[in-house]
């Protein structure tokens, strides 16, 4: 986060970059959302997996050499044109786009498969005639859905028994 910051100062903020007077910062934003974007969600999920906290991320390159590109004059070399960083920016856009939607795939992809779950494509809906209970029976709409019949003593109602051997009573499918 440290490089993130700094580097965007010394870009935004460096008396050669031409986006402030331009009026590129609504691009520059843009781009620096999905770079950020990036960052949190591999933060979150190495604090999710255990893992080593992510200090860098391929998405930060482009962001130091903007940062450098702005600067140059500081390092004895000649300004660059303002038509060049625009379409630096430009390419750092589209290649945040790129990296950015590929990692959200791939993060979307990995926990839906470890799940066991569809999360791109929309499933066959079962209807409520094709639910089984634990005998067999088909559960409709307003049946009963039974694990483990079980009879209540003193004449109640009947009920399931729990694995854990709670017995609960019978329940309604709304």
């Amino acid at each position: 986060m440290a490089i993130y910051t700094l580097s965007i100062g010394f870009w935004i903020y460096s008396p050669y970059s031409t986006l402030r007077q331009q009026n590129r910062l609504v691009l520059f934003c843009l781009t620096m959302s999905f770079v950020f974007g990036r960052m949190t969600t591999k933060i979150i999920l190495a604090h999710l997996t255990r893992q080593p906290f992510p200090y860098w991320t391929v998405m930060l390159a482009p962001l130091v050499g903007g940062a450098v590109l702005g600067n140059l004059p500081r390092f004895g070399m000649k300004m660059v044109e303002p038509q060049m960083e625009l379409w630096y920016l430009r390419g750092y856009l589209v290649f945040a786009l790129v990296v950015y939607f590929r990692w959200a795939w791939l993060v979307i992809t990995s926990i839906c498969g470890y799940l066991g779950i569809n999360c791109f494509t929309i499933g066959r809906g079962v209807s409520p005639g094709q639910i089984k209970d634990g005998e067999g029976d088909k559960v409709g709409r307003g049946e009963l859905r039974v694990e483990k019949k079980v009879g209540i003593a003193d004449g109640e109602t009947n009920g399931y028994q729990h694995g854990d051997g709670t017995k609960e009573e019978l329940k309604k499918v709304k």
